[in-house]
């Protein structure tokens, strides 16, 4: 069965660079994937368990239409049924698989171009702060859209316990002697 291409079909990254003053310097970069697809193994897993927050809502209401309400579930699209069911047995893999289309803010750094007589001797100086992974913005459910467990024979993506990129805060101090 094909659910769709597992790597990004589209890849578009925008640059900015932005000199200001002629001593302060903004750098961003961005990313934008679309095309790709990944399998939502911690939902699966934890849905399994009850502990999937997205089908928390979902699975009170099967309980409640188990319990005899049947107009419960009159609300729940019948993709939220199979992919939070109580039943295990009727667990399928492929309703996990998603959409890993995304944005993100790969980085932004701010450089100020610092007075070389505040470093005696030297030819010129720069303070920079810089972030990375920043922001992502998506509709995929899992921990982020671009990470994969490839650890099986499987030309595949999973979402399985696999830690996304961090987010960082650096600064740097340059000085040119």
């Amino acid at each position: 069965m094909d659910l769709g291409s597992a790597f990004p079909t589209r890849i578009i990254s925008p640059n900015l660079t932005l000199r200001l003053f002629d001593k302060l310097t903004f750098d961003a970069l961005g990313e934008w994937q679309r095309g790709g697809h990944n399998l939502n193994a911690v939902g699966y897993q934890n849905a399994n368990l009850h502990s999937w927050q997205p089908c928390y809502a979902v699975q009170t209401k099967l309980k409640a239409a188990a319990a005899g309400d049947a107009h419960a579930l009159d609300d729940v699209r019948a993709i939220d049924r199979a992919k939070c069911t109580l039943n295990s047995s009727f667990r399928d893999y492929s309703y996990w698989v998603e959409s890993a289309d995304f944005f993100k803010l790969r980085s932004v750094s701010v450089t100020y171009d610092l007075p070389a007589k505040l470093f005696p001797g030297g030819r010129g100086a720069s303070l920079t702060f810089a972030g990375r992974n920043l922001l992502t913005r998506t509709s995929y459910d899992g921990t982020d859209p671009e990470v994969s467990d490839q650890r099986d024979d499987t030309f595949a993506r999973r979402d399985y316990y696999v830690f996304p990129s961090y987010r960082t805060f650096t600064v740097a101090l340059r000085a040119s002697f």
